[in-house]
């Protein structure tokens, strides 16, 4: 009767662990969640791209750098906020975790010329937070015909999938700007699973819990281009375009696993003895190498007065991602896991909405912004998920200014044969510290 037990546990973990590794499509392009970079681009939703003259404009629009006639710098912290809210088989239960960090730091340089205006810039920002957790406990009283077990699952995630760019723009005729930024991948994710089964209430029999741990810490590495331009028109307005070229990403992932049963003080011998030989302890380090697809983006921006409304389209092919080597699961190669983006992700297109008033007679501006993001899955029951964004701006002298911008949105998790259901709930503060250190 022990045994049977003891092989029940083991054959149900082992079936939770294959659920886990047949996932439809888990490429680093799509692990966390994407937010914007600076608090003002936040604030506006993301529709920065044809404004880009603040805050990581090289990221948007590397043509941006060109509108700054004065040396300046900025820093960013970041408050981000993760809420999961899990259904497993009628039994509810939710975590909320917070992660503060100095998320965007960079400057830009003006070079004095005789026409027209020429910058450099450098800054570095974090295009993905990579930051989670989830927690399920669970009391299932029929697990085997002997007993019943309590299941515990926590899961967390902290990390970030980092750019550090370096880039010029040009005024190559009037109005017009041409910037080219050379984009540095990097970043690190640290992933900490633990299942585990204990034998309460009712603790019968000698086993008394199994605990099943992972663990993956992965790196990141890579090199892309971003090439935009920008054209304004007066002091109307002003039209956008960005491309940015696909990014050959090589993440080196260093992994272990430990199972490990644990026995009541007077369990005999035969029974530890006999436990299914199975549940061991391994590590290993495994590379490889990833291609994300093109992206284009579009950008307008108009103005009136104290009023600036924005706003940028993002074409991106989820589809033409591609494995360069074989992927991190043994049983998955290269074609089989392209084979598989291809008939599971598409193409989609975002949406980015954003606007800003100064408020009369004070060094005050209110921005807000709302963004509309595709869901890259096929076969996603939420086609679409929003994001709202609202922010501030105050100049506090002729060379400080502060901005802080905040964003909320919820979405679904993934599910597996544990979990039925998963809403998560985000939101993130900016605040971004701007310094102007010289005039041009």
């Amino acid at each position: 009767m022990q045994k049977v037990l003891l092989l029940s546990v083991g054959l149900f973990v082992c079936s939770i662990q294959a659920q886990e590794n047949i996932q439809s499509v888990d490429v680093p392009f799509l692990w966390g969640s994407a937010w914007e970079s600076g608090a003002k681009p936040h604030s506006l939703g993301g529709a920065y791209t044809a404004i880009a003259n603040a805050q990581t404009a090289i990221r948007y629009n590397p043509a941006g750098l060109a509108q700054f006639l004065n040396s300046e710098a900025f820093a960013t912290f970041s408050q981000f906020n993760y809420n999961s809210e899990v259904t497993s088989i009628g039994s509810e239960s939710s975590r909320t975790t917070g992660y503060s960090k100095m998320s965007d730091i960079g400057f830009t340089l003006p070079v004095p010329t005789y026409r027209g205006s020429l910058a450099i810039g450098f800054s570095y920002y974090q295009v993905r937070d990579l930051d989670g957790a989830l927690n399920l406990v669970r009391f299932i009283p029929h697990f085997s015909a002997y007993d019943s077990i309590t299941v515990h699952y926590d899961n967390y995630t902290n990390g970030a999938l980092s750019q550090t760019s370096i880039g010029g723009a040009i005024e190559v005729s009037p109005d017009l700007y041409v910037g080219l930024a050379l984009n540095i991948w990097g970043g690190d994710r640290d992933y900490n699973n633990r299942f585990s089964l204990r034998d309460v209430p009712y603790n019968i029999y000698y086993w008394s819990r199994f605990d099943s741990t992972d663990h993956t810490k992965t790196d990141f590495s890579g090199l892309n281009f971003t090439l935009g331009f920008l054209y304004q028109w007066k002091d109307i307005g002003s039209l956008a375009a960005v491309i940015k070229t696909p990014v050959a990403l090589k993440a080196r992932e260093h992994w272990s696993y430990l199972d490990n049963p644990v026995f009541e003080p007077d369990a005999p011998e035969d029974i530890i003895q006999n436990f299914p030989p199975y549940y061991a302890e391994d590590s290993g380090t495994v590379e490889y190498k990833i291609r994300s697809p093109w992206i284009l983006r579009l950008g307008g921006a108009l103005s009136r007065g104290p009023l600036t409304l924005s706003c940028d389209v993002e074409f991106i092919d989820y589809s033409q991602i591609r494995y360069l080597t074989d992927t991190a699961y043994e049983d998955v190669d290269e074609t089989s896991a392209n084979i598989l983006i291809m008939q599971e992700l598409r193409n989609v297109q975002n949406i980015y909405l954003g606007g800003e008033v100064r408020w009369p007679g004070m060094p005050l501006i209110i921005r807000g912004g709302y963004t509309i993001l595709k869901n890259p899955a096929r076969s996603a029951s939420r086609k679409t998920f929003n994001r709202w964004s609202a922010g501030v701006g105050l100049e506090l002298s002729d060379q400080i200014s502060v901005d802080a911008g905040y964003a909320r949105t919820r979405y679904d998790g993934v599910t597996d044969s544990l979990i039925s259901d998963e809403q998560i709930e985000t939101g993130k503060l900016l605040i971004t510290l701007n310094y102007k250190l010289s005039s041009h």
